[in-house]
């Protein structure tokens, strides 16, 4: 029941050390910011970037960094990639021009611990 496992009725209680993880949604009005997420200590999410001059050739070598795209047309070109995102050296040297997507809401893996953290010293509606 709501993502709590129950024995006999009873909600189980878990050691410290399962740090068992949950799904959680962060709300934003002005978009989940990842830099929020990173500076206290949230790697487990996924980020979306739009960019506008990709060609094959530099798309080749963000590849090892992307883990999806959502959308493959030329003029509106976006790719999903873990927390760590894409390196901004990396995007310098190919000479992108890349624009992080903030969303009102990110999906987060996050053990009950972190999800109180972020509530607490965020902005961020866990």
């Amino acid at each position: 029941m709501n993502g709590f496992v129950h024995i006999n009725g009873k909600q189980s209680i878990l050691p410290d050390r399962a740090k068992t993880q949950y799904v959680h949604y962060a709300y934003d009005a002005k978009g989940v910011s990842s830099r929020k997420l990173n500076a206290e200590g949230i790697k487990d999410y996924m980020r979306k970037y739009r960019i506008e001059n990709i060609t094959q050739q530099t798309y080749d070598k963000i590849l090892p960094y992307i883990h999806g795209r959502i959308s493959n047309d030329i003029n509106n070109f976006i790719v999903v990639t873990p927390a760590d995102g894409l390196p901004p050296q990396l995007i310098g040297q190919l000479r992108l021009r890349v624009k992080e997507i903030l969303e009102p809401s990110k999906e987060l893996i996050l053990t009950l611990a972190e999800a109180k953290l972020l509530n607490e010293k965020t902005s961020l509606i866990v």
